[in-house]
């Protein structure tokens, strides 16, 4: 097969004994989720276990499995040539095959799924946020370089940590993925664009967790790709209102202009290469008043819909400009 190039919970879900959760996961048609991946917009390569950046807005991570090779790119030649639906497609080769790992913990997910080396269908396992196998259930895709839309949707009070995607070749290998799509459990959806460094890279807003009304922790929201060495930042949020796409700063304000709050002040972290830096807090933490701060008091309320946005300085740009801005994200409190 070739590849056309185009412009502890993990392991503990692959490889412990089965543990087998009561609930049974229910086939669900084409829709459109919270948070959207068609590929288009991360890097392509074919050297990734892991790929780098998160994706389905920053919500989850796409991995390959037994020491395959994760191939993000565009055509894909074997018995048949299959093209992406945009640009770019994914793909894991052999010996192994792709699994999503859900940071915010989703309740549906799908995507359209393709083969095209000559040997039909796979299966989709499914595991929750505590390694507990929920089930396995088939993938219905025909050997003929066509996507084929697979949605599944989780009964009440289950939640999808990690599903596996495997083809009936050996290894579960070269199964197709694009078009995918996710509903978390916490109704998390990003939006609105970030602005662009002055080291010429977009920081973006990633999260893990959920946000829990009354929660010591156990929700992160991050900002990836911003410049490293502890430079001062905070998350701006706003809760209730609506969203917005304001000039600021030579960025974008996405959570204003009224009713802005503003986290406690982080560093981004020391360590790393011009964009490595990353902005860190556990909003769980802030609102109960551990981190300090002025948490308003609605960020302890199950229902209340909160948006986040991360601000921090960027001195390689001249004033009023000098500030780093990430994309947002919306959030239930659960």
């Amino acid at each position: 097969m070739k590849i056309l190039p185009a412009c502890a919970f993990l392991f503990a879900a692959l490889f412990a004994p089965l543990a087998v959760a009561s609930a049974q996961l229910t086939p669900v048609g084409p829709f459109s989720g919270a948070n959207s991946e068609d590929f288009e917009s991360i890097s392509v390569g074919s050297q990734f276990t892991c790929h780098p950046a998160r994706i389905l807005g920053g919500t989850a991570k796409l991995c390959a499995a037994n020491g395959a090779n994760l191939i993000v790119a565009g055509a894909s030649q074997c018995a048949c040539s299959l093209q992406p639906q945009g640009q770019i497609q994914a793909v894991v080769t052999n010996p192994g095959h792709a699994y999503i790992w859900f940071a915010a913990p989703a309740v549906r997910f799908g995507g359209y799924f393709a083969l095209n080396c000559g040997t039909s269908d796979g299966s989709a396992v499914f595991w929750d946020t505590n390694g507990m196998l929920i089930g396995a259930m088939p993938l219905s895709v025909p050997a003929d370089c066509n996507w084929h839309w697979q949605g599944f949707a989780a009964p009440s009070g289950v939640r999808i940590g990690l599903v596996e995607l495997k083809s009936s070749l050996p290894n579960g290998q070269l199964l197709h993925l694009d078009g995918l799509e996710v509903d978390c459990v916490a109704s998390v959806e990003t939006y609105c664009d970030a602005k662009m460094n002055s080291l010429n890279c977009l920081p973006r807003i990633e999260v893990e967790g959920v946000p829990t009304a009354g929660a010591p922790d156990g929700w992160n929201v991050r900002a990836v790709q911003v410049r490293p060495g502890g430079i001062a930042g905070t998350l701006m949020y706003a809760v209730g209102g609506a969203r917005a796409a304001m000039p600021f700063q030579c960025g974008t304000l996405c959570i204003g202009p009224t009713g802005v709050k503003r986290s406690v002040g982080v560093p981004s972290t020391i360590g790393g290469q011009l964009c490595e830096g990353v902005y860190r807090l556990d909003m769980n933490s802030f609102a109960v008043g551990a981190l300090g701060g002025n948490p308003s008091a609605a960020l302890s309320i199950p229902g209340t819909t909160v948006r986040c946005q991360w601000w921090g300085r960027d001195q390689g740009f001249a004033p009023p400009c000098n500030t780093t801005l990430s994309n947002a994200v919306e959030y239930v409190i659960q």
